[in-house]
């Protein structure tokens, strides 16, 4: 009898999935969160996915781009492409043993380089403003105040007016406000407060890249690093755009 669900144990990191019939163990791998090598996006041309299976039952059995891909002696040894071995529910337990040379290594990124002077202008900036106080003789509204000293037409989002009333009462009337691209005010702070900060990612291939910048001056205040979760489906970009082309499904994997 077939089962709806069967269990892979990858080796040697001990992580497990669970999958239905007809996946493959590169998609199990992937959804586990194990990384195996596959230059070609899993479509069996490369041949870097190898693994070993030491159990015959639960899968369906070598293709034709395996035999001319594996060895004699890797068959016998029980080697499979994990992309083109599918369970097929006859097992409740598939053990996957991934060799080193399949295994996708964390890499060496580079997160410095040369820095070179540069022009600053973000799109985000701070005001540090006084506004005159609520008198018998000015009954103007909070929101009209804080345009006038400000001196421009400005749109104000919806947040800023709704805590305008406090913030202004809370700093004395003394306030920081935060403008985006001289249109609109995005927040407003009781007192004086200078600090503002922005985030720039590098999105590349197989790496991004996070920095974490102080607006007023440009310096990085901190930097983090992960490895490019689409590597599972091929090296280059070329490579992940065919896979997606040629099987629909796969898109949404990559945008997920």
């Amino acid at each position: 009898m077939k089962k709806k669900e069967i269990r892979i144990v990858f080796e040697p990191s001990g992580k497990q999935v669970v999958v239905g019939p007809g996946k493959s163990i590169l998609e199990a791998a992937s959804k586990a969160g194990v990384s195996i090598r596959s230059e070609c996006g899993g479509r069996g041309l490369c041949g870097k996915c190898k693994v070993i299976i030491p159990s015959k039952t639960g899968l369906n059995p070598l293709t034709k781009n395996e035999k001319s891909r594996l060895t004699a002696k890797e068959i016998e040894k029980g080697f499979r492409l994990a992309c083109l071995s599918l369970v097929t529910g006859e097992a409740e337990n598939v053990t996957v043993i991934i060799p080193e040379e399949s295994r996708l290594e964390k890499r060496r990124i580079l997160i410095e380089g040369f820095e070179r002077d540069v022009s600053l202008e973000p799109a985000i900036y701070k005001v540090f403003l006084e506004v005159p106080k609520p008198s018998l003789g000015d009954v103007r509204a909070d929101a009209e105040r804080l345009l006038n000293v400000l001196g421009e037409k400005m749109e104000i989002s919806l947040e800023v007016l709704q805590k305008l009333p406090t913030v202004l009462r809370d700093g004395n009337w003394k306030v920081s406000v935060t403008i985006w691209n001289n249109q609109r005010i995005i927040d407003i702070e009781a007192g004086r407060s200078d600090e503002s900060y922005g985030v720039a990612v590098d999105l590349g291939t197989s790496k991004i890249i996070g920095y974490l910048v102080d607006l007023p001056n440009g310096d990085i205040i901190r930097t983090a690093t992960i490895e490019n979760p689409q590597l599972v489906y091929g090296e280059d970009l070329v490579t992940r755009i065919s896979l997606t082309i040629e099987e629909k499904e796969k898109l949404q994997e990559l945008h997920n």
